[in-house]
């Protein structure tokens, strides 16, 4: 509405109104997709660090379960007590609470 009788009273300043509010559009919208672009490359980076964190997670857990396993297999009784001693403490704890 008000372009409308801003346009009837002077013309010329509608259309220089109406070119600078494109040109703020414009900029606006390159900003826009500017930010929209760094967003993107924080995304990927960010999904990068979490498959990195998680391969290296999954591959401490992998080897502290074949320490886990050889230990198992090179001293089966020793690893026998541990499970008694640590099941015995357990029903101890689970007793007093």
């Amino acid at each position: 509405m008000l372009d409308v009788e801003l346009a009837k009273m002077d013309p010329e300043l509608a259309r220089k109104v109406g070119n600078r509010l494109h040109d703020a559009v414009d900029r606006f919208e390159g900003v826009l997709a500017d930010a929209e672009t760094e967003l993107r490359k924080t995304r990927n980076q960010a999904a990068l660090n979490v498959n990195t964190a998680t391969s290296d997670a999954q591959n401490k857990l992998m080897a502290r379960a074949e320490r886990v396993d050889n230990f198992l297999n090179e001293k089966p009784a020793q690893a026998a007590g541990i499970a008694f001693a640590a099941g015995v403490l357990t029903a101890l704890w689970l007793k007093r609470g």
